[in-house]
C-alpha cells in the first residue's frame, strides 16, 4: 500500500488562504474607496457611501482576526495579541456604522456621553488604537523570533495604517481641526487605506508566491 501524506494544518489549506487574503483585500481596498468618498461632501451620498464602504471593509477585517483566532489556539500570548486585534477590527465596524448618516444624525440615545453622533469616531479612535498596539506587538513578536520581513509587512503596514486612522479621527473630533484641516484629515485616512491593503498584497504574496500562512 502507498504511503498516506499526513493531512496539513488548516492554515496550510488553499481554501482557508484563499479566505484569508480575500477577506484582508476587501478591507483594504473598501477603505481606499471609502476614504476617497469623504474627497466630495458636496455629493448627496459621499457619507453614506463611505460609511457602507467603511462597514465591509471593517467587516473584511474582522474575518481575517476571527478567522486567525480560531486557528491559532496552541499559544496563548499569540491568542491574546491576535484577540487585541480582533478587538479593534469589531470597534471598527461599530464605529463605520457610526459614521452612516441615519446612524450620526439619530437621537436615540445617550448613554455618559456616547450618543449616536460620537459612535463613529469613537469607534475608529479606540479601534484603531487597539488595532496599532496590536499591530506593534506582532512585529516586535516576528523581529525576536523569525525575522521575516515579508511578515513585518503583513503587520507593520496596517499598524501604521491604524496610526494614520487614529491621528486622522483625533483630528476630525476637533471642531477646529474639522473646519481648517478637512483636506489633510482625508489624506491621512487614505494614506492609512492604502496602508491597510498593502499588509493585504504582503499576506497574498506570503500565500500564493511564497506558499506559507
Amino acid at each position: 500500500m502507498g504511503l498516506i501524506a499526513p493531512p496539513r494544518a488548516v492554515q496550510e489549506t488553499c481554501l482557508w488562504q484563499f479566505a484569508h487574503a480575500l477577506f484582508f483585500l476587501i478591507g483594504g481596498i473598501t477603505f481606499i474607496f471609502g476614504t476617497a468618498c469623504y474627497y466630495f461632501p458636496d455629493w448627496p451620498e459621499s457619507y453614506l457611501a463611505g460609511g457602507v464602504l467603511y462597514t465591509i471593509g471593517s467587516c473584511g477585517f474582522l474575518g481575517v482576526d476571527v478567522m486567525e483566532l480560531f486557528t491559532y489556539t496552541s499559544n496563548t500570548i499569540l491568542t491574546l495579541n491576535i484577540f487585541m486585534s480582533a478587538t479593534g477590527s469589531f470597534l471598527y465596524v461599530v464605529g463605520s456604522i457610526g459614521f452612516i448618516p441615519a446612524v450620526y444624525e439619530s437621537t436615540g440615545w445617550n448613554f455618559a456621553g456616547f450618543t449616536p453622533a460620537t459612535t463613529g469616531v469613537y469607534g475608529f479612535i479606540a479601534g484603531s488604537f487597539f488595532i496599532g498596539c496590536s499591530q506593534f506587538w506582532k512585529v516586535g513578536r516576528i523581529m525576536t523570533t523569525t525575522k521575516d520581513m515579508t511578515a513585518v509587512g503583513v503587520e507593520l503596514n496596517p499598524g501604521l495604517g491604524a496610526w494614520c486612522f487614529f491621528v486622522g479621527t483625533m483630528m476630525y473630533n476637533n471642531p477646529y481641526y474639522l473646519e481648517n484641516y478637512y483636506g489633510i484629515i482625508v489624506n491621512i485616512w487614505e494614506v492609512g487605506s492604502v496602508l491597510f491593503t498593502m499588509g493585504a498584497l504582503f499576506l497574498t504574496f506570503r500565500h500564493f508566491v511564497m506558499g506559507v500562512a
